[in-house]
């Protein structure tokens, strides 16, 4: 590790080359830039970053300030002209498009107005400017396909190409067109994609390693025997599910079997078939849980309670759960079904179907039987209500919910749908779709849906959408993609479908299910008695559902993808004409002809009328319109406007047809303008949505920085009510020491010193009122007792000369003084180092013990005191005992001494215990931990 390290740091400097990771982003980029940088292995150094993220102008972005907080990197915005440094992040500024040129960075102003901003496509071509570099480029979340065009050139100069795993992308377009290209060396997480390029910067010879989705002839082929051998073995065609992800498995599968290239995998299964299994379960991806995204569950909650409050008593309720896995979100939706119907007093027949091509997968979900862990994101009253605990702590669902899901195999793909469907949820499986696959899917869901208006609900993943059918679908809840069926006739006759149902299965089952009229039927009734000119019939959108007559001469088909809008497919001639009048339909409900319109094709001139009709329908929800062809022959014409006429008229209609060629031409130009505004529009979307996305973090941010500073300033206001109440309480500890001590000092000359010059006092009078000769002896006695007492008290009441003697030493003297003055022998035994001693403490040390042997002296009656000072680590006890007549604990309170000792104590936040009976003299023991601030 410490070689790689070594290596690691001066990766730069191999073969003379810099380092260049540039990174291409737009919507929902914000995030997965964080989680790139935040996850960078320290090891990677001396590297250039350079970030392409689609901004807005105004506001200013706040994207260097957002990315600075994220790494230790220094995060600069990038400036024309200046050399590129290593271990800097560049990021671009708005509306700018950067570009390398040798060892400088260059910005110039859009050329594309209409293309989003920064171009990435223009960013990574401009790499072949790069002399001597080894280059990274990362594609994160966005939409549309910005920077997929540009890794042509990235390959070229030989960089490896990093792409954003989409289903972790908040939006997926820019992940997905990369992925397309065939191009990407890995697929990943933005967070794994440092340790990715690390492993690639320290094995240069795995940078080459492409993906076995960049296809040769030869692994071609291969591929497609891989995919027979899958589809002999499970009966599942995986031929058009997404590349990215079959690929993937397959790689994980070579790796594992340690294999280079496919053929040799294949020659691999030859001999080991039971790799074929492997496999098979390898690209089964079995992802679930119990009410896995809570939001969803709430939402669908709501329109299930729709559902069952439209049913009538008995009727039958079916759900179908697509690609159910082990079952989890099959029971969690008849657990809610239960739930309602419990809640609502309804019974009806339940029918949940929950099909997967696994298996393996049913089988357990059929048992029902689940570990503590699995069932973790169940409510505890749900718990309890719907599951069994079984001895080994696992859980299995109880029989009344099993009784309502039917697990059965079934491929979406090949397999007729269930019909009669209130609610499908098909989530987290089109992810894994190719897009010809979820074509194909799309239309066989609304197939499979009631024909009902409270009904008819379609649930997808989040990363899911309903794609080009708006038509078959409403969407309900766009953020949990919910949607409802619409009632159309046709799902599309130009549409790609992998299914058709049998003529007498359609027939029957339409006849039986639905009893509405259909479009044709309407059509008919619209019509009546019309000429059967040739129509077709088309949706607001203008969009083709149904088609009938000979169209060829109003309808081609373009080159390229096949789009079914009336406007991209009909004759160029007759475009404008239509536009105009299909608007008015739409605005003013009414049938509306256009008028004669000549046009030109296969040689001859041609005359029509275009009438375009809203079709009459009551309880359909989307309009339906029928456009109807009315072709004229030339014979026709001439009666209605003879030769001469036309004759007559020439120079006008000539003039007429110049001024409709210079109106059409103006027309044109506004649509292309229209069109280019929207492109405009699409592109100040994306950007505008990278800058909310900067907006939401600042404001984050400072929503963060706001608590603190609320707690904060609580936290201020508590310290400073601590603060006050502590000084109040010393303030009055002060106060009580002053009260205390006066109270000692006239103690002392009331008890002491007044009594003795009183008795002196009373003798001298006794001597003068009798004449008798004073005897001096007796009260001089009187006086030197008096002057003792003064002297003690000034020793009481003054302070000891700690700062020069020292604790031990002051203690030392004040034990001498009172052996010099009363009948009782005193012990000193000391244990501890002075320097750990602040002077405070030392004073308040001092004044305790003189307080207790002043204590001892006057009250105890005791021959023998001892005092002990010890010091163990970080505590200093105190203990002082006599052996005198001592007192009892329960009947005497403390006195002045002894509260004066206590109050001390406690400003040290010490403690303090008093060991006493009559009899056996006293004790007392004092704790003081050192560890304190104030010690």
């Amino acid at each position: 590790m410490k070689h790689n390290k070594l290596i690691a740091e001066n990766i730069s400097m191999e073969e003379g080359k810099r380092v260049i990771i540039a990174i291409g982003a737009s919507a929902g980029g914000l995030e997965a830039l964080q989680g790139f940088l935040a996850h960078l292995p320290g090891e990677l150094k001396n590297i250039s970053f350079f970030i392409a993220q689609h901004v807005a102008l105004y506001p200013k972005s706040k994207l260097v300030h957002l990315l600075s907080n994220t790494t230790n990197i220094p995060v600069v915005e990038a400036q024309d002209g200046i050399l590129i440094e290593a271990n800097t992040i560049y990021v671009t500024p708005a509306d700018k498009d950067i570009l390398l040129e040798g060892d400088r960075i260059v910005l110039r102003p859009p050329t594309e107005i209409t293309l989003p901003k920064p171009s990435i496509d223009l960013f990574f071509n401009s790499m072949v400017n790069v002399q001597n570099a080894t280059v990274f480029a990362v594609i994160l979340s966005g939409t549309g396909k910005d920077g997929s065009e540009g890794l042509q050139a990235i390959k070229k100069i030989g960089g490896t190409i990093l792409v954003q795993d989409p289903l972790t992308a908040k939006f997926n377009g820019m992940p997905n067109a990369a992925i397309a290209t065939g191009l990407a060396n890995a697929i990943l997480k933005p967070a794994e994609m440092g340790n990715e390029i690390l492993s690639l910067l320290l094995n240069p010879d795995k940078r080459n390693d492409i993906s076995i989705s960049q296809n040769t002839e030869e692994e071609t082929g291969n591929i497609d025997q891989l995919f027979k051998l899958l589809s002999k073995k499970s009966g599942t065609d995986f031929s058009n599910y997404k590349p990215s992800t079959i690929y993937r498995r397959i790689d994980k599968r070579l790796d594992a079997v340690q294999l280079k290239t496919l053929k040799s995998y294949l020659e691999y299964i030859t001999k080991t078939p039971e790799e074929l299994d492997i496999l098979y379960n390898t690209i089964l991806i079995g992802v679930t849980s119990f009410f896995r995204d809570k939001e969803v569950f709430d939402s669908m909650t709501q329109q299930l309670k729709k559902i069952i409050a439209g049913k009538e008593k008995d009727s039958p309720l079916r759900i179908w759960v697509v690609g159910c896995a082990t079952g989890e979100e099959a029971y969690s939706v008849a657990i809610l079904i239960a739930e309602i119907l419990n809640n609502c007093k309804k019974k009806l027949s339940i029918q949940i179907f929950a099909s997967d091509i696994d298996e393996n997968s049913l089988n357990l979900a059929r048992k029902g039987l689940y570990s503590a862990k699995s069932v973790e994101m169940v409510p505890a009253a749900l718990l309890t209500e719907y599951f069994t605990k079984k001895e080994n702590n696992d859980y299995q669902v109880t029989k009344l919910i099993r009784s309502m899901v039917v697990f059965s195999k079934h491929d979406i793909t090949t397999n007729p749908p269930y019909l009669r469907i209130d609610l499908i949820s098909c989530r987290n499986l089109l992810i894994y779709f190719g897009s010809l696959l979820q074509k194909h899917i799309i239309p066989i869901f609304h197939y499979a849906l009631i024909r009902d208006e409270v009904s008819g609900y379609l649930f997808l993943g989040k990363s899911e959408t309903i794609g080009i059918y708006n038509d078959l679908f409403t969407t309900i809840d766009p953020k949990n993609k919910i949607y409802q069926r619409k009632s159309v006739s046709n799902t599309g006759s130009l549409k790609f479908s992998l299914f058709t149902a049998p003529h007498y299965l359609r027939k029957g089952l339409m006849d039986s299910l639905d009893k509405k009229i259909s479009v044709k039927e309407l059509v008919k009734e619209t019509l009546m008695n019309t000429l059967e000119y040739p129509y077709v019939i088309i949706n607001e959108n203008a969009d083709i559902q149904e088609s009938s007559g000979d169209l060829r001469l109003f309808i081609s088909l373009p080159a390229g993808i096949m789009n079914a809008n009336l406007f991209k497919l009909v004759n160029i001639e007759l475009q404008l004409d239509m536009r105009i009048t299909f608007t008015d339909v739409l605005k003013s409900n009414k049938p509306l002809k256009t008028r004669l319109k000549k046009f030109r094709l296969f040689e001859k001139d041609h005359y029509v009328v275009i009438s375009i009709k809203p079709i009459v329908q009551e309880t359909n929800k989307s309009k339906l319109f029928l456009v109807l062809f009315e072709v004229l022959d030339l014979p026709e014409l001439e009666n209605i406007s003879p030769a001469d006429t036309i004759m007559a008229s020439n120079n006008r209609i000539h003039e007429m047809d110049i001024e409709l060629i210079a109106t059409k031409k103006h027309l044109q130009n506004f649509i292309e303008e229209l069109e280019t505004s929207n492109e405009e529009l699409q592109s100040l979307n994306e950007e505008l949505q990278s800058t909310n996305e900067e907006l939401q973090s600042t404001s984050e941010e400072l929503q963060r920085g706001n608590e603190e500073l609320v707690k904060l300033n609580n936290d201020l206001n508590k310290a400073d009510k601590i603060l006050a109440k502590k000084e109040r309480e010393i303030k009055l500890s002060v106060f009580q020491g002053e009260e205390n001590g006066r109270k000692v000092i006239a103690l002392e000359l009331h008890d002491n010193i007044s009594q003795t010059l009183s008795a002196a006092k009373m003798l001298i009078s006794s001597y003068i009122k009798n004449k008798k000769e004073i005897n001096l002896t007796d009260g001089l006695g009187l006086i030197k007792d008096s002057i003792k007492e003064v002297r003690n008290l000034s020793h009481v009441i003054s302070l000891p000369k700690l700062a020069e003697d020292g604790l031990i030493r002051s203690v030392q003297l004040l034990l001498t003084q009172l052996n010099a003055s009363v009948d009782l022998k005193f012990q000193l035994i000391n244990y501890i180092v002075e320097k750990d001693l602040s002077g405070d403490l030392k004073i308040n040390i001092y004044r305790i013990i003189q307080e207790q042997l002043n204590n001892i002296t006057k009250h105890s009656k005791a021959s023998h005191a001892q005092i002990v000072i010890n010091q163990e680590g970080r505590k200093l006890n105190i203990d002082i005992n006599d052996d005198g007549i001592g007192f009892d604990r329960k009947a005497v309170s403390n006195g002045i001494g002894l509260s004066n000792i206590e109050t001390r104590v406690q400003l040290f936040e010490g403690k303090m215990k008093i060991i006493s009976s009559p009899g056996n003299g006293c004790e007392l023991k004092i704790e003081f931990q050192l560890e304190s601030k104030k010690y």
